[in-house]
């Protein structure tokens, strides 16, 4: 798992959803999962990448989470703290249920 890169990462989230596996897709939007220490997948402009392969309403989700994931690991915990108030926020106001 530690050596997933960024678009590895994102490929395998979206064939999570595409399974309709939500466990795996949790498991993968939460940051107590290993990869949420991976190096390889923090990038500083994951956006495009997040674009490509999602479409709305996931890519803001897990753009949140990844923004959320590089900020902890550059120690800005403020800042990880307000991505991931919209990631817990997203489902309610962006998912009909």
């Amino acid at each position: 798992m530690s050596s997933l890169s960024l678009n590895q990462y994102l490929n395998e989230m979206e064939d999570f959803l595409q399974h309709g596996n939500g466990e795996k897709t949790a498991e993968y939007l939460s940051i107590q999962h290993p990869h949420a220490v991976n190096s390889r997948i923090y990038n500083s402009n994951p956006e495009s990448s997040i674009r490509r392969i999602f479409e709305p309403p996931w890519d803001d989700l897990v753009f949140y989470h990844i923004k959320c994931l590089l900020e902890i690991s550059k120690g800005n915990y403020t800042e990880a703290y307000k991505h991931h108030f919209v990631l817990v926020q997203y489902p309610s106001k962006n998912f009909s249920f």
